[in-house]
């Protein structure tokens, strides 16, 4: 499935997150019992006049990556990354999916040669204490907002929740 799709500030890109999304019904939260789970994903790129999605390199099977979205300057992609555990055998995402979480990622691009730049960590989500997803940059480029839940990339079935300025 494809979603959270962001076009390069020159019209000329888009990226967009694929995923194997799963609905979640459990007991482990006190006020809701849903929760969405990343079974695989990774980030995908189009550029207009070519026809393929080619892969941005922003991880392996072993991460899970999703809510992309570029910088003002279309220099950086920023996105958000876990280690995926059901990369791990035997793994049952009932049990293991409440300790996915994700931190703050961005990796450099070039649209003249279309070349990616390697993975920085821009937050960890052990020194935040909680998931990252859906960052978005101000239209200046000095403020950095995302939404920080107890785990997870679907902030929209976590109550506790919260808007994260960095």
């Amino acid at each position: 499935m494809a979603g959270f799709s962001v076009w390069h500030p020159t019209g000329r890109v888009v990226v967009s997150a694929f995923s194997k999304p799963r609905l979640l019904l459990h007991t482990a939260k006190p006020n809701d019992m849903r929760d969405i789970a990343e079974l695989e994903s990774w980030l995908g790129y189009f550029v207009l006049g070519v026809d393929k999605v080619k892969k941005v390199p922003a991880g392996d099977a072993s991460r899970l990556v999703g809510s992309p979205a570029w910088s003002p300057d279309g220099r950086f992609l920023y996105y958000c990354s876990a280690p995926n555990p059901l990369a791990n055998p035997g793994a049952d995402i009932y049990t293991c999916y409440s300790k996915v979480k994700y931190d703050l990622m961005r990796i450099r691009y070039d649209i003249d040669r279309d070349a990616w730049g390697t993975p920085q960590v821009v937050l960890r989500s052990q020194a935040l204490g909680l998931s990252a997803a859906q960052p978005r940059i101000s239209p200046d480029g000095k403020r950095l907002f995302f939404c920080g839940t107890q785990y997870g990339c679907w902030p929209t079935y976590d109550p506790g929740q919260r808007l994260i300025r960095y």
